[in-house]
């Protein structure tokens, strides 16, 4: 079983983006994956990482302990991450980027690694969180995104 949007989840997402839009970065507590998650929530009322959240939310503080958390939790990285939390709740997979709708959940390289957002109401742009010492909120164009994946939400 999908997903649902609520009636209002371009307001209630928009209220997320702003509300998280100064809020740092934080390993186990505001990293792109739980961020992400929580915007989902933000459209949905079901946050896709809860699961996780139960045995791993602030058990790790640093990328090492991340990637111990992510393995624990699917058997490998981030990639296997939001495979798993995508198909445990019936996300579609899309089939390019160009599928990508507001609201969506897209998985792209950032240059560091990979990274989870979601794309911004204007259709044109994925918001991620920022990197440790960054504010959360950063802005991508889609079309500069480098091996992107995406799945629909709702």
């Amino acid at each position: 079983m999908g997903l649902t949007r609520s009636r209002d989840w371009e307001q209630r997402l928009a209220s997320y983006f702003a509300d998280t839009a100064s809020v740092e970065f934080d390993w186990g507590g505001n990293d792109c994956a739980l961020w992400a998650c929580a915007g989902i929530e933000a459209q949905t009322g079901v946050n896709p990482a809860a699961p996780f959240l139960t045995v791993e939310r602030f058990m790790y503080r640093t990328s090492r302990g991340a990637a111990g958390a992510m393995k624990r939790y699917a058997g490998g990285g981030l990639v296997e991450v939001a495979e798993k939390i995508t198909a445990q709740h019936g996300m579609e997979a899309l089939q390019g980027l160009l599928y990508a709708g507001r609201g969506d959940l897209v998985l792209f390289d950032e240059g560091i690694g990979p990274a989870l957002g979601l794309v911004n109401l204007d259709g044109c742009q994925v918001f991620s969180t920022g990197f440790q010492g960054r504010a959360s909120q950063r802005l991508t164009a889609l079309a500069s995104l480098a091996h992107v994946r995406a799945w629909r939400v709702g």
